[in-house]
């Protein structure tokens, strides 16, 4: 399924966006408060990773100023906010028809929409039923007489009413109704719709881009494990890295001989400066290195005692090393992104990415890189929605008025 077509309105500061065309990858621009984010958490309600972001809430989002016109305004319901259009791909075509039969699809654009006070979308598949009904009864090998209590059936739904009220089903209209009975409510459109709600991407949001922690502790990580606590977002970034890497954590504290430990370490800084530094074009003389060391009592709390990873940065042409966190915020922000979003495929699946202006921090040139990491590996995997107004970052923009 890829989304071709998005259309928000009556949300926050967007009366009406208009119908934006939606490519692999999109850029919004415009102006601060022009409306780039509240398309982008329009789009993100519609269908968010995150299970607890259901509903849009009216009082929260919708226009402020015309709120008290609401109910005048949407008499015959509450109002959409979110109207996308999704093409089918010949995967998605190809799971329909090995339920339905062929040609039961008039079209190959799909409808989703949500409106205020909505927990789920509302779709529009564009389903045959006739035709599907009629698939089914060949595929079951209905003869005439089977088929004659049936006469009047358009559907699905109404084809299982008919065949539950026979006295004494043959075996084929039996077989006819088990296999209905399979989908929602006996719907072939609700079972079109659930097949492929599974194959639609959702959402992904992300406006707060972790920074990566220049050193992790090792028994800090272990009791905060125990007592619950989770991970400080940086240390989270870390452990992305370090697989990233190749290598975990926890592979590195089992090591126990020296020349084990540094070979892995070693193993793992190569590979990581040569995938980042392909799209960190800035100065290629730096590289990423991994220590593994145990904490020294006059270092501060918790890299006092104990194993602590560590990430430094060596400048091959100066000869030296100096701690993760010494680096320019660019160069950290850089990092720590292309790490985080190595792993949005194992993680999050099959996601369309939310950008809320990325690369805030990074001088022309390196949105430049940024720029070409989207395209080279993102978008080949995910589509791409990010809003920015930087000129760096324009790629076939749609412009957002101030």
């Amino acid at each position: 399924m890829k989304l071709i077509k998005a259309h928000a309105t009556n949300y926050r500061n967007i009366i009406d966006s208009n119908p934006v065309e939606i490519g692999r990858s999109t850029c919004l621009v415009g102006k601060n408060e022009a409306g780039k984010t509240a398309f982008l958490k329009a789009l993100e309600c519609l269908r968010s990773t995150n299970s607890e972001f259901k509903s849009y809430g009216k009082t929260e989002n919708y226009p402020r100023r015309y709120l008290s016109e609401y109910d005048s305004k949407h008499e015959d319901g509450d109002a959409v906010v979110m109207r996308t259009e999704w093409e089918l791909e010949p995967a998605d075509i190809k799971a329909m028809e090995a339920t339905f039969g062929e040609g039961v699809l008039n079209s190959k654009t799909i409808t989703i929409q949500k409106a205020y006070d909505q927990d789920n979308a509302t779709w529009s598949v564009p389903l045959d039923e006739e035709k599907v009904f009629d698939n089914l009864v060949k595929r079951f090998a209905l003869d005439q007489a089977d088929r004659g209590p049936l006469v009047a059936a358009k559907s699905t739904k109404a084809a299982m009413k008919i065949l539950e009220a026979l006295p004494t089903p043959t075996e084929r209209q039996t077989e006819l109704l088990a296999a209905i009975k399979k989908f929602r409510d006996g719907s072939a459109n609700l079972h079109a719709i659930d097949t492929l709600n599974a194959r639609t991407p959702k959402f992904l949001y992300f406006s707060h881009y972790d920074r990566m922690s220049g050193a992790l502790s090792i028994n800090k990580m272990n009791t905060d494990k125990q007592h619950g606590i989770p991970l400080e977002s940086g240390d989270r970034v870390f452990l992305d890295f370090l697989e990233y890497a190749g290598t975990t954590i926890d592979e590195l504290a089992a090591l126990d001989r020296f020349e084990e430990l540094n070979a892995k370490c070693e193993a793992a800084a190569l590979r990581i400066t040569e995938q980042i530094f392909e799209y960190w074009t800035q100065n290629d003389d730096l590289e990423i290195t991994v220590v593994l060391s145990e904490g020294k009592a006059a270092d501060p709390a918790p890299f006092n005692s104990g194993p602590v990873a560590r990430a430094r940065v060596k400048n091959k042409l100066h000869g030296v090393t100096v701690p993760f966190s010494e680096r320019s915020a660019g160069f950290i922000w850089f990092f720590s992104f292309l790490v985080k979003f190595a792993q949005i495929k194992k993680s999050h699946g099959n996601v369309i990415l939310l950008l809320d202006e990325p690369g805030l921090t990074l001088h022309g040139t390196a949105q430049k890189d940024l720029l070409r990491y989207f395209a080279e590996q993102i978008a080949p995997k995910h589509q791409l929605i990010y809003s920015t107004h930087s000129p760096f970052l324009v790629r076939r923009p749609m412009i957002f008025p101030a």
